[in-house]
């Protein structure tokens, strides 16, 4: 596929001492193609985007965006206005003197295509009967997909979308989002999402992004990198997650569970730590069962469950709603998994 932007090992780093924002951070996305930064705060993922949209100068690297070089640290570096980029903030950054049809249009060279380039964008994201409001007239839901909106309208070679559903409430964010997610595939967009909700990446992204200390730790489909994380901090930053220690034998890896799957490069006699899910583990109440009930949280369609083992170790559990146990419940516990993976022990 077109490579649309490509970061080649760029560096950022804010103040004399101190640890790097950004460390030889190289990162290509496709044209076409959606990509999800998450990670912590202060991992260098709203640096990374800022860098990208000219906001902030590289230290080292080269930055390019649909074939043209913007940035290479300490020689070139076009100005923000001059990438063709569009940006997508949080605070949704709407011009409140102007109605939504013209802050859409704002930017767009006057004339008949103006108007139909605004009523087309409105249309995409499902305001078509709002170009005359004011955004002090519109929801916050609303508002962001004005700013949407405008950011689609002059056809930018790449969208930058920095923490765009942060300000929104839970059901809104979800509504939100998947307005935006549709019509960034009508459109063909290239984009680069950064969020700390790992929900919203795993959704969004064609690729998803994990970044620790200004680095990129693991790239790839969504259902790659939180099936198959390739360290602890991805596994553990990607949902919830317990380490049942285990040793390999010939035919699996044996745990206080039983026996396990193995990997096909694990090494016999070695110690490993298998990660597990909460849709791994299996209960059942039984009055002499190794297991208890030690929490439980109420979440709608599931509970979630912490089941504490004979060692002390706790794991999640997620059960289905329909019938609950109390916390103290002796359990029967299993797990069940889909996919094996083991991290050497510390």
């Amino acid at each position: 596929m077109t490579p649309q932007l490509v970061v080649t090992r760029v560096g950022r780093v804010f103040g004399d001492g101190e640890p790097p924002a950004v460390d030889d951070l190289s990162l290509t996305v496709a044209r076409g193609e959606i990509v999800a930064l998450v990670g912590p705060s202060g991992c260098g993922k709203t640096t990374t985007l800022r860098l990208v949209a000219g906001f902030e100068r590289p230290d080292a690297g080269e930055i390019r965006i649909a074939d043209a070089v913007v940035a290479i640290a300490g020689r070139r570096f076009v100005p923000p206005e001059h990438r063709h980029v569009g940006v997508v903030f949080q605070d949704f950054a709407l011009f409140p003197h102007l109605t939504a049809g013209a802050n859409v249009g704002f930017g767009l060279p006057p004339g008949r295509e103006r108007l139909t380039r605004i009523r087309q964008m409105l249309d995409l994201v499902g305001l078509g009967d709002a170009a005359d409001r004011y955004p002090h007239q519109l929801s916050g839901g609303q508002q962001q997909r004005v700013a949407v909106a405008r950011a689609l309208a002059p056809a930018p070679a790449l969208l930058l979308f920095d923490e765009p559903f942060s300000n929104l409430d839970a059901d809104l964010r979800e509504q939100v989002r998947a307005v935006v997610q549709t019509a960034l595939r009508a459109t063909g967009s290239t984009a680069l999402f950064v969020t700390h909700d790992q929900e919203e990446a795993l959704e969004l992204g064609d690729r998803v992004g994990v970044m620790a200390r200004g680095r990129i730790e693991q790239l790839g489909p969504p259902d790659e990198v939180y099936h198959r994380p390739v360290n602890r901090f991805v596994a553990e930053f990607l949902g919830a997650a317990a380490f049942l220690p285990g040793v390999v034998v010939d035919d699996g890896i044996r745990t206080e569970l039983g026996l396990t799957a193995h990997p096909e490069d694990a090494v016999v006699g070695s110690q490993v730590d298998v990660l597990v899910r909460p849709d791994d583990v299996t209960i059942s109440p039984a009055p002499t069962g190794p297991g208890v009930l030690v929490g439980r949280v109420f979440r709608g369609s599931e509970v979630r469950y912490t089941v504490e083992l004979p060692s002390g170790l706790r794991l999640p559990c997620s059960q289905a709603s329909a019938t609950t146990m109390p916390a103290g419940t002796r359990v029967h516990v299993g797990i069940a998994l889909h996919h094996v993976v083991a991290f050497p022990r510390d």
